[in-house]
């Protein structure tokens, strides 16, 4: 079976829209550390309990009534200053990696993969004790996002020596005529 080729610039659109995702999710994970740390563990107990009150009499067992009950337990057992802290720092690390490789920093792009790479090891070790398919869901994500910038990183690179080369062949021209005319 033979696969359609790949347009090198369905790769970049691709690579884009997924660091603006990325850029997207650190501003919201920013601003939903912000929200925690003002509305407080009072107020998502109470709106858990409120919500779920009924489906959890109803089924005890019901997937989407325990996931959100499972997303509320770090408030019931203390854990608000972590959760708070770690979305901080993770939406301000995606925030600063995205938008440094949009704007085409070279440096930034293996930044970003050991950075995206780190997350996915943390997210795999944390699906190991909440075995949350959302986590392996991010992980993929991370990864394919990661080979993206790998991809246009290494484009970037060759397209950074052949301007060099460009410029250099420019410069030897301008000194030869510059040359010739001293001559």
């Amino acid at each position: 079976m033979k696969f359609p080729a790949v347009k090198e610039k369905d790769i970049y659109w691709l690579f884009r829209i997924g660091l603006l995702i990325k850029a997207i999710d650190g501003v919201l994970e920013c601003l939903g550390a912000v929200l925690l740390f003002l509305l407080g563990k009072p107020f998502f107990q109470t709106l858990t309990g409120r919500l779920m009150r009924k489906e959890l009499f109803e089924d005890p067992h019901d997937l989407l009534v325990g996931s959100l009950v499972t997303l509320t337990q770090p408030w019931a057992v203390g854990k608000r200053t972590f959760v708070i802290v770690y979305l901080l720092l993770h939406g301000v690390v995606k925030l600063f990696v995205a938008i440094n490789v949009l704007q085409k920093r070279l440096w930034a792009y293996p930044v970003a993969i050991v950075i995206f790479s780190l997350f996915i090891c943390y997210q795999l070790y944390r699906f190991t004790h909440t075995h949350s398919y959302f986590l392996i869901f991010l992980s993929v994500f991370d990864f394919i996002v990661s080979v993206l910038i790998w991809h246009e990183y290494k484009y970037m690179t060759k397209k950074h020596q052949e301007e060099k080369h460009m410029m250099n062949k420019v410069k030897e021209k301008e000194v030869a005529k510059h040359k010739s005319e001293t001559k």
